[in-house]
């Protein structure tokens, strides 16, 4: 199922901030942030593992 991840930049770093099943409610989140900080929301299913794998990707981490 496809799942909607707010992820926030703290310190050229990406955090998960907040997600949801219906990107509305993500973008509506998505707002508090936009004049503080840098955002993005990704796409994926609703795997944590996969989620996990697209904000190491993100922020250039490699498992050993």
């Amino acid at each position: 199922m496809t799942y909607y991840t707010l992820l926030i930049k703290y310190e050229d770093k990406w955090f998960i901030e907040f997600g949801d099943y219906d990107r509305q409610v993500v973008e509506e989140e998505a707002e508090e942030f936009s004049h503080r900080l840098e955002q993005k929301i990704i796409t994926t299913s609703d795997s944590q593992r996969e989620i996990d794998r697209v904000v190491n990707e993100l922020n250039n981490i490699t498992k050993g």
